[in-house]
């Protein structure tokens, strides 16, 4: 009995570990830049991406909304 509990707990406890993954995303963001010289001034539009890895979608929609970011898995 005690090891019928031992071996239906592992299981389930492995389960919730892997449940809990987390997924990699690469996120870009455009940033507007003014570029001041002598003779002119512009906007011109920087992109930088980052890999970013969360268990959490909620984490990931917040980023995109906090940082205008776009996030695809990868």
């Amino acid at each position: 009995m005690k090891k019928t509990t031992f071996t239906v707990l592992t299981i389930l406890a492995s389960g919730l570990i892997f449940t809990s993954c987390s997924k990699c995303y690469e996120c870009t963001t455009e940033h507007e830049v003014e570029v001041i010289t002598p003779d002119t001034n512009y906007v011109t539009v920087e992109t930088s991406s980052e890999d970013y890895c969360s268990s959490s979608s909620e984490e990931v929609a917040q980023k995109e909304a906090d940082e205008g970011a776009v996030c695809t898995v990868i």
